[in-house]
């Protein structure tokens, strides 16, 4: 293990580190700069999945899930594509294959790569049922951008595991992850997330809603204040109340009466999205796995 004078690095130098050791594979890196994710080409997407058979047939498993697909389903990607559009499947391509990362980081006492996974994978399929229920456009885009806010979490378990054992080990229902991550640091895997999707090249709402989820949003002007992040901050509240969480003992405070009003929900709405909080759940459990 490092030693103690060691255990306090700067942001700046994790975010490079982590551009360069936790970099895109070639594939990811030229279907986004593409523009594969806003489903303006999918030459480079077909590519990548037929030359990579697992992540081809994880992908349509996904696309053959209640999340996607209710109908007959669909045979090959072809027609998956044909019917959910490029876009769509490109965004779970690119999940697919950062569910890979995930899932190869070390797991550690309070540390368990596949519940930040599913928890992960939660906060996406719930932001974008929130994003349709309130009017969000583009809400496969809104599940992307979900699914990668604990993204600085994966990064900092992937390259320096014994930090994140000690991180977790200490969280409890009083003491919150970025809490015990800002107090050793004096910084929270949020910024660190938002490095690494700027590196990456996704999305300025990807970097931003990685960066903010957990900020104090009671100042912030109703006029100002992104649609997006809100979906995704009531998500990751909703998840966290019924177990979805990042840790076993893990607590989010309310998200600030603003960012209801952002989206118009009211307490009848919010009764309607916590009905649908378990079967939209149930939808991605495929996808969790």
């Amino acid at each position: 293990m490092p030693p103690t004078t060691s255990r306090t690095p700067q942001l700046s130098q994790r975010a490079e580190q982590a551009r360069w050791e936790y970099a895109l594979s070639e594939p990811a890196r030229r279907m986004i700069a593409e523009g594969a994710l806003d489903g303006k080409t999918s030459r480079s997407m077909c590519r990548w999945l037929a030359a990579d058979r697992e992540l081809a047939s994880r992908v349509l498993r996904w696309c053959n899930t209640p999340l996607f697909n209710l109908s007959t389903p669909f045979s090959d990607l072809a027609e998956a594509i044909q019917t959910l559009g490029s876009a769509d499947i490109a965004r779970l391509t690119f999940l697919a294959e950062v569910r890979r990362r995930y899932l190869q980081c070390k797991p550690a006492d309070g540390f368990d790569p596949r519940r930040l996974w599913s928890h992960s994978v939660g906060v996406g399929a719930v932001s974008a049922m929130i994003a349709r229920t309130c009017g969000v456009d583009d809400p496969g885009s809104v599940m992307l951008v979900g699914t990668l806010h604990d993204i600085g979490v994966a990064v900092t378990a992937t390259l320096n595991p014994w930090e994140t054992a000690e991180v977790f080990a200490e969280v409890d229902r009083l003491s919150t992850i970025q809490e015990v991550e800002f107090d050793r640091n004096g910084w929270s895997h949020a910024p660190l997330g938002a490095a690494v999707l700027k590196h990456w090249e996704l999305p300025d709402a990807a970097q931003s809603v990685a960066l903010r989820h957990h900020d104090d949003l009671s100042g912030q002007s109703l006029d100002t204040l992104d649609p997006v992040l809100c979906c995704v901050v009531i998500s990751n509240y909703l998840c966290c109340r019924i177990g979805r969480a990042i840790a076993k003992e893990c607590t989010l405070p309310t998200p600030a009466d603003i960012v209801f009003q952002r989206l118009d929900i009211s307490s009848d709405m919010l009764m309607l999205i916590w009905h649908q909080l378990h079967e939209t759940l149930g939808n991605a459990d495929p996808l969790a796995k």
